[in-house]
């Protein structure tokens, strides 16, 4: 249970009208790696405090806030970025 009395999740708001999940077949998924070769990542937070004295803060307590920060390797600690474009050499990845 966390100190604070208000704690407010941040979460990505869904873009689009379609209400439905798309359907994808799971033996297609291919996982990332990290450089030291784990595919095990661990998710992380931001973690922050809006001030009690912030205009739009009605509650006059200061609220705990986390936002998802993103993921890191549970072996390395290295940050996963899966946006960064990987080139391939010999049949192995190499990140640039």
């Amino acid at each position: 249970m966390s100190k604070f009395k208000n704690v407010i999740p941040m979460s990505i708001p869904r873009i689009g009208g379609d209400s439905q999940q798309p359907e994808f077949d799971i033996t297609q998924i291919v996982y990332s790696q990290c450089e030291c070769g784990v595919e095990r990542f661990c998710e992380v937070f931001k973690v922050g405090i809006i001030s009690r004295l912030a205009p739009g803060n009605k509650t006059n307590q200061d609220i705990s806030v986390k936002a998802p920060a993103g993921f890191v390797c549970c072996e390395c600690g290295k940050e996963l970025n899966p946006l960064k474009k990987e080139k391939v050499e010999d049949g192995n990845t190499k990140g640039e």
